[in-house]
């Protein structure tokens, strides 16, 4: 079984320990695209621990089962680990769980906290436990600020862990982050947190793909006669049930591409009599 399997041959290297990860914007698009997938992809390689369970956690008003059924076909449809198999799926899927809540509830947390424990003590989980923020980032201070008030910042149990993952951005410039490092360094230990922010290095790449752009258009592309340049970005990205914008093919300036839009497509140019 995908929970229970002996966890010494995964392909990922290392044996995980039984842990709950929850998961906070666990109806959100990243979640369903990409973090829920990815789970999935590490319980099927045997690296996400004999046994487990994930937590989702958000405003949206659901069921358990509902949160399964929406997760499993979001899996088959929108993912991108590749095919999902329908049994090591079910398997996987009876590991996950809902907790609908506001984030700054403080009542949603107590009923989140007394879930976990239930969660540990049926699943002899340890106490072993991942906090993952997969948010809109102006909720990231409630939910670190509401942990610590439920306790939850810290192990159950000497033998336990607390561990949580920050996702991008972490702060819109220098001081945002500082602001935001010391709310969360308030309520956990730093050896506790891990932060994803690959903006970090937006600026650079920017440059390098203004460069890039003027060098095509200015250099070999003048000499076929463009008419016109378009981002394309093959994959379809859902929000709110609508297609996001700046993710269909269409005309663009070069100013789209270093901005970000586009930048999972390419440039092309298109070439043409003038």
């Amino acid at each position: 079984m995908v929970g229970e399997t002996d966890r010494s041959g995964s392909v990922y290297g290392g044996v995980a320990e039984p842990c709950t990860v929850i998961l906070f914007g666990a109806s959100g698009d990243l979640a369903k695209r990409k973090v829920i997938p990815a789970m999935y992809d590490l319980a099927t390689h045997n690296a996400l621990g004999p046994r487990y369970a994930i937590v989702g956690f958000a405003r949206t008003a659901m069921t358990e089962e509902a949160f399964r059924t929406g997760l499993g076909e979001a899996a088959k449809t929108i993912s991108e680990v590749g095919p999902i198999d329908p049994g090591q799926w079910d398997e996987f899927a009876s590991n996950l769980y809902y907790s609908p809540g506001d984030y700054a509830n403080q009542e949603a947390y107590a009923q989140l906290a007394k879930r976990l424990a239930d969660l540990e003590a049926s699943k002899n989980l340890g106490g072993n436990r991942l906090f993952y923020l997969s948010t809109p980032p102006e909720v990231y201070p409630d939910i670190v600020e509401q942990l610590g008030r439920a306790g939850l910042a810290h192990p159950p149990s000497p033998q336990a862990w607390v561990r949580i993952i920050i996702e991008k951005p972490f702060g819109r410039d220098l001081a945002t982050a500082r602001e935001l490092n010391k709310i969360v360094l308030n309520v956990f230990d730093e050896k506790q947190v891990y932060r994803i922010d690959h903006y970090l290095g937006k600026d650079t790449v920017q440059n390098l793909l203004v460069t890039a752009v003027e060098s095509e258009l200015r250099g070999p592309c003048a000499d076929y006669g463009i008419r016109n340049a378009r981002c394309r970005a093959p994959r379809r990205l859902l929000r709110n049930g609508r297609r996001a914008a700046g993710h269909d093919s269409k005309p663009c300036p070069a100013t789209d591409i270093a901005g970000g839009r586009g930048t999972a497509g390419s440039f092309r140019c298109h070439r043409g009599a003038q």
